[in-house]
């Protein structure tokens, strides 16, 4: 209902979150093509879980 999507999917063995434009309809089992601008990303310790990028 809002203007984004939250994409939760596995990589690499570990659990990912994405954030994608809301305005093309996924559904659950689609399979997407996915990238990343280092730039715009956010990645956080395991452990402490503070940002580390």
């Amino acid at each position: 209902m809002g203007r984004e999507y939250d994409l939760h999917f596995s990589f690499g063995g570990k659990d990912v979150v994405a954030k994608t434009d809301a305005r093309k309809v996924i559904l659950v089992g689609d399979e997407v093509g996915v990238s990343f601008d280092s730039e715009k990303a956010h990645l956080f310790d395991p452990i402490s879980t503070k940002a580390i990028y």
